[in-house]
């Protein structure tokens, strides 16, 4: 290696088309020292550059003191086609009353947590600072709690329809492990091919059967979600149960007694309440194809286009068990 140009004097022929000599090129000899130290200068960049790329990232104000993480999102897709589905980055953020951030042109703040009506509660806000709505209902946003680098649960925004320039303020159920021990949270938006595969095996007769479930001391739920053998889902059966030692428990049977009322007024709707001693039993048959379902007004319904992965992913994100 290491060729140098040794000088002699240039003579050019002058006859046309014949090769003249102008100079040849002579070995230089180098010792083992120059190859070691190369080597050596290698092996230092290689091993120092995480730090040398993380110091200048903050001299150049690319962090923020947070720890970017990979959003945790299962393989398959709704499609069934089993490809690997891309990992969303977003960012995970310690968890406290004065946590705010932006993801996605959206606003998070406002954060607080507590018990209220015998169930653990996440509240925050979100703002809308940009020059169009955003549609929860077909933008679908998750938020992510942490203990560590552990995820112990998702749940999904239902947020409905949020205005440009509005904000709102909203708070959903977690379990009491997520209540007691979360530190840290993120918010992912997802596509519906990023939710994992998913496949009907519970049938009854020519139908398939998925049972989502969701119970804690003072109320349960039952839904029951009935697809035909081509899996286009064609009924829902949803029993609420609400216990007599429910907080407010007068304002809750009221309240199931205007929701009835006006479920018996849609077409392909039937809804009745039983009130015994044990406390209030609220039972809802929807003949999907025959309902409008966002009339009913309850993420929990779904319309005959939805696929039996979807509706157990986002079922699973509001804290039911689904099989």
């Amino acid at each position: 290696m290491g060729k140098k140009i040794k000088k002699s004097d240039i003579k050019l022929s002058d006859q046309e088309l014949v090769p003249s000599t102008i100079g040849f090129m002579e070995e230089e000899k180098t010792g083992p020292w120059g190859l070691i130290i190369i080597f050596a200068v290698l092996i230092s960049v290689a091993f120092f550059l995480p730090e040398i790329v993380n110091y200048v990232n903050v001299l150049l104000g690319k962090t923020d003191g947070e720890t970017p993480t990979p959003a945790q999102v299962e393989s398959g897709s709704g499609s069934g086609s089993g490809d690997p589905t891309p990992v969303i980055e977003a960012a995970t953020y310690d968890f406290s009353e004065g946590l705010e951030f932006t993801y996605n042109d959206l606003k998070f703040f406002g954060f607080s947590k507590g018990e209220f009506d015998g169930k653990y509660k996440i509240g925050f806000s979100v703002e809308n600072p940009s020059t169009k709505d955003v549609d929860f209902d077909t933008e679908k946003y998750f938020l992510e709690i942490y203990n560590g680098n552990t995820m112990l649960g998702r749940h999904i925004l239902d947020l409905g329809n949020l205005e440009k320039s509005n904000r709102i303020q909203w708070n959903f159920e977690i379990n009491n492990t997520e209540y007691d021990t979360i530190n840290k949270i993120s918010i992912v938006k997802k596509e519906i091919s990023d939710y994992p595969k998913f496949d009907l095996t519970t049938a009854s007769g020519e139908n398939y059967i998925l049972t989502c479930n969701h119970d804690n001391q003072y109320y349960s739920d039952n839904v029951v979600y009935t697809f035909n053998s081509k899996y286009t889902l064609t009924r829902i059966r949803d029993t609420y149960q609400i216990k007599r030692e429910m907080p407010n428990y007068d304002s809750y049977v009221a309240l199931s007694g205007t929701t009835a009322s006006e479920y018996n007024n849609m077409s392909g709707v039937a809804s009745n309440i039983l009130e015994t001693e044990a406390g209030l039993t609220m039972t809802t048959d929807i003949e999907v194809s025959k309902t409008k379902i966002d009339d009913l007004n309850s993420h929990i319904f779904y319309s005959t286009k939805a696929e039996a992965n979807v509706i157990k992913f986002e079922m699973e994100s509001r804290c039911y068990s689904c099989n």
